[in-house]
């Protein structure tokens, strides 16, 4: 054994320091390639066949459910093109009781980050690299498999054709596999780890018995980071020895678009990196194949001279510069500088809120109730007796003023915090190896509740029309989804009826009561009627600034601040009516929009009745292009008992 130190079992005490020519099954050691936690790496040549090299892999713990974990997903259910080979796994130097090893297939090549500043290719090649390995990614969580320590590290790009390659799968989970940690998130790397995940720990780290629920999600979360590191040569949140600072930047901040780091980046492929990177799964991509083909799109459809260009800036050394004797200066990159710093996040929801204060005496509530109700009742009246003019980037009213901000003096725009993540009840098997399917595209999405425009017959709309005093039309229940058949059939109706029913669903939606059970649940929270909240308009759009163009249909929304016990970041489904209600004297269009469902961060359900501004709507803020409206990314909510939306 070269003399290396054994046991009274005749194994090695430590296989991270094995000697050159070291003899391994019927592999010889060479180089140390890397060791980590688990396991070290050599390269090895075959004994047999001289001139055949590989990547031997030997696990530090001879009782490491790690090495049949990688040994059968590399061998078995990952394999892929772009997955590293396994050609052969063991135990040495005893045949049962040694260590693991895998021998895998000797990738040439740098990883993904090193590559980039070692090569400084172009952005099209890095965004060709970057399809490639969402690709994969997507074959292999539709086979239930998932990496789950994806980072550049372990993105390998092969010298020859430049293809990237996934290694290092002890992390990996697939269906069936047994669990790896006892803690609340699987293993992985803190900085990597998605806005969910991260929003988890900090709810729940002193819970023993929680476990996060890792999916594909968070997988294009990672992949997201690797190619900023890529873009940029920094990463979104740098890493920092206090993971709970680590966990609030990834859960709460707003990431620097690459383009703002690295102005060379083109603004399709900036666009790209931050969608994967979006607070809430819903706003990323939906798989691996929708990346795929975003990435590619990009490039196709690109102008070609920002394609063409280094990621980075070459630094030449100056002749001067150069050492006596050297033959040439030596090229290096020219590294932007990192991100700034924002200002410190808000703290997360605890898991188990604080008990609220006392409610005040019941005869303070009624005078202050009153008061407050008197109040509004004669504002109301001033409003009425005025014509209000409309202005340009305003909100308009004319029966009810908008509601003040929280903080009239100081409005602080915070980034939406992420969307709810799921625990698995004890008992069940924990989630960090059960694989979990994409989550749907955001624009395949449906509305918490059908649209309230209902297509009736002439003499049903006579009877019930916005100007009858009838009993108005009963809103519809909610309905979890839009099956494709569904939208099918719709499409077919449309054209039998000559685009009449499809004409409807632009106009302005009827009247109707908010459903009892919306009005007990918003009680329940503590939501009071009227009042009113600002929420991020679509999460699908994270990456918009200031303003965006939306047109009719459903809508993703998110809180972006408290609303009674409806805290920052639920997510809110709605519907949007931007087209079809008439426009103000400048041309701009009227916006009608409803909220039915509302979902927490602890994963809860619940229904809502919420309006965009005031019954009579809003106007866009400036002209939108035909069929679209041009709105702010962040908008007023009012909790309202009746969709009234008058003219």
């Amino acid at each position: 054994m070269n003399g290396e130190r054994l046991d009274r079992s005749g194994l090695l005490l430590n296989v991270a320091w094995l000697e050159p020519g070291t003899v391994v099954a019927s592999w010889r050691i060479g180089e140390k390639l890397g060791v980590g936690g688990y396991g070290a790496v050599y390269r090895a040549e075959s004994v047999e066949h001289p001139g055949t090299f590989c990547a031997l892999k030997l696990f530090l713990n001879p009782s490491d459910v790690r090495a049949g974990r990688e040994a059968a997903l590399l061998m078995d259910k990952a394999v892929h093109p772009n997955v590293v080979r396994c050609l052969g796994t063991g135990r040495w130097p005893h045949p049962t009781r040694g260590h693991t090893f895998l021998a895998l297939e000797l990738v040439p090549g740098l990883p993904l980050h090193l590559w980039v500043e070692e090569h400084n290719p172009d952005f099209a090649r890095l965004a060709y690299v970057g399809a490639d390995t969402a690709l994969a990614l997507g074959t292999l969580h539709k086979r239930g498999v998932l990496h789950r320590d994806l980072k550049p590290e372990h993105l390998l790009i092969r010298e020859t054709d430049t293809r990237p390659m996934l290694v290092d799968f002890g992390s990996g989970d697939y269906e069936g596999a047994g669990t790896l940690t006892e803690t609340p998130l699987p293993p992985g790397t803190a900085h990597l780890r998605s806005p969910e995940a991260a929003c988890f720990w900090l709810a729940r780290e002193n819970n023993p018995r929680a476990r996060y629920h890792y999916g594909p999600a968070d997988e294009l979360y990672a992949l997201g980071v690797c190619l900023y590191r890529a873009l940029t040569g920094h990463y979104p949140f740098p890493p920092v020895e206090l993971k709970f600072m680590l966990y609030l930047d990834v859960a709460y901040r707003e990431p620097v678009a690459p383009v703002d780091v690295n102005p060379r980046v083109p603004r399709a492929f900036s666009d790209a990196v931050m969608r994967l990177l979006a607070k809430h799964p819903e706003a990323r991509y939906r798989d691996g194949e929708e990346t795929h083909a975003a990435l590619l799109a990009a490039v196709t459809f690109g102008g070609r001279e920002p394609w063409e260009a280094t990621v980075f800036e070459w630094d030449e050394t100056p002749a001067a510069e150069v050492p006596e004797g050297a033959a040439t200066s030596k090229q290096s990159i020219r590294r932007p500088p990192p991100p700034p710093v924002q200002e410190q996040p808000p703290p997360p929801v605890p898991e188990q809120p604080t008990p609220p204060a006392p409610p005040p005496s019941p005869g303070w509530s009624r005078r202050w109730r009153k008061a407050l109700v008197l109040g509004l009742a004669a504002l109301v009246a001033l409003l009425a007796a005025l014509i209000l003019t409309p202005h340009a980037g305003r909100w308009e009213t004319r029966e009810r003023p908008a509601y003040p901000p929280e903080h009239p003096t100081t409005e602080v725009v915070r980034s939406h915090p992420p969307t709810a993540v799921q625990e698995v009840e004890p008992g069940t098997k924990a989630p960090d190896t059960a694989p979990t399917a994409a989550p749907p595209s955001p624009a395949g999405v449906a509305p918490a509740a059908t649209p309230p425009v209902r297509q009736k017959d002439d003499a049903s709309m006579k009877k019930n029309g916005p100007g009858s005093a009838n009993t108005p039309e009963q809103r519809t229940a909610p309905s979890k989804g839009v099956s494709s058949e569904a939208w099918k059939q719709a499409l077919l109706l449309c054209l039998l009826q000559g685009g009449t029913a499809c004409a409807g669903a632009q106009l302005k939606p009827q009247r109707g009561d908010c459903p009892p059970e919306a009005l007990a649940a918003m009680k329940s929270l503590g939501i009071e009627l009227y009042d009113g909240r600002e929420a991020w308009l679509d999460v699908t759009k994270p990456w918009a600034r200031g303003r965006d163009n939306y047109k009719d249909g459903p809508v993703i929304s998110s809180l972006a601040n408290s609303f009674g016990d409806l805290p920052e970041g639920s997510v809110l489904y709605g519907w949007l009516w931007v087209t079809g209600n008439g426009t103000n004297e400048e041309g701009r269009k009227q916006i009608f929009g409803r909220w039915d469902k509302a979902k927490l961060p602890d994963g809860r359900e619940l229904p809502v009745c919420f309006n965009l501004a005031n019954p009579d709507g809003a106007y866009e803020l400036e002209v939108g292009p035909p069929e679209y409206a041009r709105l702010p990314r962040r908008v007023p909510l009012v909790a309202v008992k009746r969709f009234v939306f008058e003219d």
